[in-house]
């Protein structure tokens, strides 16, 4: 299985962000199965002048 992500912007602030990563069956209201944590990771952009 392959999840892609489209972004609208990246955060304000650089850092960790930690998200819930659930899996949902495609029936009627199901429970949704906990898959494990995912993590994205945003740098701040540092220019240098010469």
């Amino acid at each position: 299985m392959t999840i892609g992500l489209r972004t609208n912007r990246n955060p304000f602030y650089d850092g960790v962000y930690l998200f819930d990563v659930i899996a949902f069956h495609s029936g009627k209201q199901t429970a949704g199965q906990c898959l494990g944590v995912g993590r994205l990771r945003f740098y701040t952009e540092t220019t240098t002048e010469s």
